[in-house]
């Protein structure tokens, strides 16, 4: 599952973005939490752009009652989020812990 999804960084933005939310959009409507929840723990961060990294933010959101790992790579998208953009971290995060 998700074998796309390491395809991501070779992707423009867009693609990437449409790739992303097909794939976790299927799984999640399936509830295939534990799933999602194994990408996200395992998920090298350094390897997506922000704007990925913030799509998988977004569409993990509404089911974040559900995925246990979600706290975990929020925290290591901040952390890259802040290194990338110290000055605009907090904004382009907004919301979406």
């Amino acid at each position: 599952m998700f074998e796309r999804l390491d395809l991501l960084s070779q992707h423009p933005t867009d693609k990437a973005l449409d790739i992303l939310y097909e794939e976790f959009d299927k799984a999640l409507l399936a509830g295939e939490f534990e799933a999602v929840d194994i990408y996200m723990r395992h998920a090298i961060v350094s390897r997506y752009r922000v704007e990925t990294l913030v799509g998988f933010l977004t569409i993990s959101f509404q089911w974040k009652d559900h995925l246990k790992e979600r706290p975990g790579f929020y925290a290591r998208v901040k952390a890259r989020v802040e290194k990338s953009y110290p000055d605009r971290a907090e904004k382009i995060l907004m919301g979406l812990e």
